[in-house]
């Protein structure tokens, strides 16, 4: 049985746990639907996009950006950029986890099955739609079947996947990071981690059970890692072919455009 007793600061899962709680009642209430759920096309797919970065800047990285203070402006900009486009991708694959497509924002979908459908457009020449297709439903197929797979096969909970995210957002190395940015992410990532053995303590977790359960969450943040490399290629194919998914608001933040 691990033997860490329960932490003396106050909870930061629980305070994620509260922001990602605003998070999906913001999403509820902006992307209201009378319907069921449907495939999403790639026009409607963007500003999907750009609406839930606003909703997510707006809850969870207000939450992230206080547990982070005191630090420079540009190091709370630098964490952000280097956050936002894997939190999106991590949170689709983990709404996805139960369901055979890949869940949005919204709760609509696409289909990495039939992408070509998903690339449909009005205002687009079916060559085009096509040569879209052709391109880039690699990229689609190959992040899920990285990431989906991840995440199916650890079915991490809400406070498994928080820390998730909360070790890539306190991530360290990054370009322009600063020593003391550096220290806090350090710090922030050894405390969310003691707070997880501490919640697999009340969960009745052998402390081996527990430690390897641990290792496999830090060894999943290298498929973030390979995701992300991927969008970089999926980026530079949509750009040199002009391509109809080149404007996705992803790209602009892996620019450091906010």
């Amino acid at each position: 049985m691990v033997k860490s007793g329960k932490p003396e600061e106050p909870s930061i899962l629980e305070e994620l746990k509260q922001a990602y709680r605003n998070l999906e009642e913001s999403r509820r209430q902006t992307f209201k639907s009378d319907g069921p759920s449907r495939l999403v096309f790639f026009e409607e797919m963007d500003n999907v996009c750009r609406i839930d970065i606003n909703l997510i800047m707006d809850t969870l990285m207000k939450t992230f950006t206080s547990l982070s203070s005191p630090m420079q402006n540009d190091q709370h900009r630098c964490l952000i950029s280097n956050f936002l486009g894997p939190f999106i991708v991590v949170d689709q694959c983990f709404k996805s986890v139960d369901s055979e497509f890949t869940i949005l924002a919204d709760e609509n979908y696409v289909d990495t099955r039939d992408l070509h459908e998903h690339f449909q457009s009005s205002n687009r020449a079916d060559s085009k739609v096509a040569e879209t297709s052709l391109f880039l439903a690699p990229y689609w197929k190959q992040r899920r079947n990285i990431m989906g797979r991840t995440f199916k096969e650890l079915k991490m909970d809400i406070s498994e996947f928080l820390v998730f995210c909360a070790l890539i957002y306190w991530d360290f190395g990054l370009h322009e990071q600063s020593d003391e940015c550096i220290e806090i992410c350090l710090q922030k990532r050894s405390r969310i981690l003691k707070e997880l053995k501490f919640y697999y303590e009340k969960s009745l977790r052998s402390e081996n059970d527990a430690s390897l359960r641990i290792g496999e969450i830090m060894l999943a943040l290298q498929m973030v890692q390979k995701s992300m490399k991927m969008m970089e290629e999926y980026k530079t194919i949509s750009i040199i072919y002009d391509l109809c998914a080149k404007h996705c608001p992803l790209f602009q933040m892996s620019e450091g455009k906010l």
